[in-house]
């Protein structure tokens, strides 16, 4: 599972990192939340 990237991080990671991920994309992008 090294390489995966996209919707397996919920299986990877869990249900508590798909609010983090969403906010760092968001961070990354210059958005403001």
């Amino acid at each position: 599972f090294s390489n995966t990237v996209g919707s397996f991080i919920y299986p990877l990671y869990g249900q508590g990192e798909l609010p983090q991920s969403f906010c760092r994309c968001a961070a990354v992008k210059g958005a403001i939340y």
